[in-house]
């Protein structure tokens, strides 16, 4: 008979979980007969180490020959039964460590996790728990090797997975917390707090209550705001202030989100807490030169509108008493000429002729200058005011101007619009007026009244078949007293005046032309 006994093991301090199966192997064992150590073969174990899913062998603790093995070992090893009892444990290492060891005899024994190799080549990692045992009065060890690659292939990406993890949280300016969705637990801290909060990271843990005692009382409110969120919505987003241990207040921003499992049920929380004091202090400055600023805009304003009404005024006055010498000086270059006097010479009277056409184009000056200082303070009368009788009782005033000359005149489609009627009268006749003025020398004059819709605005325009003028010089037509053709009379306030008339009713003004092709003057008013 022979027999199988269990030995203590220093290897092994304490008992494992498959105690009970290597108890019965080593009944099974006992029960086996002798063979011939020449020609190795598998003793007639019972069934329970055969049939046995867990891959098991028991080989020699001198020669280390396999001496038993069942299938599961067979399989996980890919040696067939009678191939595997002619192996020795040496030859389930991999070939680099066995060149390695100078003694691996000695590994064999020894428990945990080793690296073996398949037939074929494939290493595996093994995972080992050995019994010393006497078998047919001889020393054996009963092995029990269990594949772990899978297992440790999933430790080792988790370990590499928390050693990234332990990267980003120490490499991170921001706080990350994890904890209860009560609000009375924290589970983690990264080590980011104690720079934010000036507070160790197991100070969190430990108390949970401590970060809401570090928010100032007046932002307390804000943190009710941020939780009540994210037990509605899943997550919350804000800034709030705090106190460190220190006295120093500092802004956060906090992201918060709920963390679930797979069933999608809220578990815990999760937040990063980011420090934005530096960003606070800086919109705090930019606020701070920006009041500064705009106050200094203002009182520049101020003394710039001061100077321009002082400057209006003195105009505006000097102006207004132009007017008196101006007329006593027409009236008395009118009344010598009307006088017979003998004395007065051909050449003497030129002179008058020019001196009261002078004298008649600077009281012209004169009275658009005024008209432009009354603009400055009008106050518009607006109502719905007919652009098409407007235009017609222009015409009519402006009949005189066409007499003699033969001017196809053409008038479209004119809408309504809301303006002040009197302004808008002024506007078309200083437009038709330059138009008739400046079609004198055209062979077959044209002069073209319209408008059409552009949204919510109506563009007026008078176009005509006249001089034209460079349009490097369009924007300059509407300046007071500038003046493209000397050879036309005129003030050089007509289009100046256009141009603040449209501007009070919130419109644009601009002139299209090209030299010898016309001239097209077009403005926007708002319709009815």
């Amino acid at each position: 008979m022979h027999t199988v006994s269990r030995r203590p093991d220093p290897l092994r301090p304490e008992p494992s979980q498959v105690d009970a199966e290597l108890d019965s192997v080593r009944y099974c064992a006992a029960s086996g007969r002798a063979w011939a150590e020449e020609e190795p073969r598998q003793p007639p174990l019972p069934g329970l180490f055969a049939a046995c899913p867990v891959p098991m062998w028991i080989h020699a603790a001198d020669s280390q020959r396999i001496l038993a093995v069942n299938a599961a070992a067979c399989a996980q090893y890919g040696w067939t039964h009678a191939e595997f009892l002619r192996l020795s444990v040496d030859a389930l290492r991999p070939e680099e460590e066995r060149a390695r060891e100078a003694s691996p005899a000695s590994l064999a024994f020894h428990d945990g996790l080793v690296r073996h190799v398949r037939r074929g080549g494939k290493v595996i990692e093994v995972e080992l728990e050995t019994l010393a045992i006497e078998f047919e009065g001889r020393g054996a060890r009963l092995v029990i090797a269990r594949d772990v690659t899978e297992r440790v292939r999933i430790e080792r990406e988790l370990r590499a997975s928390h050693a990234r993890m332990r990267l980003l949280l120490e490499g991170s300016r921001d706080a990350i917390f994890e904890g209860g969705l009560d609000g009375r637990s924290v589970h983690f801290a990264s080590p980011a707090c104690e720079a934010l909060f000036g507070v160790p990271p197991q100070a969190f843990i430990d108390d949970p209550e401590l970060w809401l005692r570090l928010v100032v009382p007046e932002d307390l409110e804000t943190i009710a705001r941020l939780v009540g969120e994210l037990r509605e919505h899943g997550q919350s987003e804000g800034e709030y202030r705090f106190q460190r241990p220190d006295g120093e207040f500092r802004w956060a921003h906090s992201r918060a989100w709920t963390v679930r499992d797979e069933q999608g049920k809220a578990v815990s929380f999760a937040a990063a807490v980011r420090d934005v004091t530096e960003r606070h202090e800086a919109e705090a400055q930019l606020r701070l030169a920006n009041v500064e600023l705009e106050e200094r805009v203002e009182s520049r304003t101020r003394e710039l509108q001061e100077l321009h009404h002082a400057a209006r005024a003195f105009a505006f006055t000097v102006a207004h008493e132009l007017r008196a010498p101006l007329r006593v000086l027409e009236g008395f270059t009118t009344l010598l000429r009307s006088e017979p006097n003998e004395e007065l010479t051909a050449d003497a009277r030129l002179l008058l002729d020019q001196i009261g056409e002078s004298a008649r184009a600077m009281s012209g000056i004169v009275s658009g200058h005024l008209t432009l200082a009354r603009l400055e303070h009008a106050e518009l009368h607006l109502v719905e005011a007919d652009a098409r009788a407007i235009v017609a009782e222009v015409l009519r005033e402006q009949a005189t101007s066409l007499e003699g000359r033969r001017v196809e005149l053409t008038v479209g489609p004119l809408p309504s619009v809301r303006a002040d009627a009197a302004l808008l009268r002024q506007v078309f006749s200083n437009l038709l007026s330059n138009a008739i003025k400046y079609t004198r020398s055209s062979a077959e004059p044209h002069i073209e009244i319209g408008a059409r819709a552009a949204g919510a605005h109506a563009v007026f325009y008078v176009r005509d078949n006249g001089v034209g003028f460079d349009p490097a010089h369009a924007e300059g037509l509407f300046s007071p007293f500038c003046r493209l053709h000397d050879d036309f009379d005129g003030t050089g306030i007509g289009l100046a005046t256009v141009r603040r008339i449209v501007e009070l009713h919130g419109g644009r003004v601009w002139a299209e032309s090209a030299p010898g092709n016309g001239a097209t003057f077009a403005f926007t008013l708002s319709s009815t």
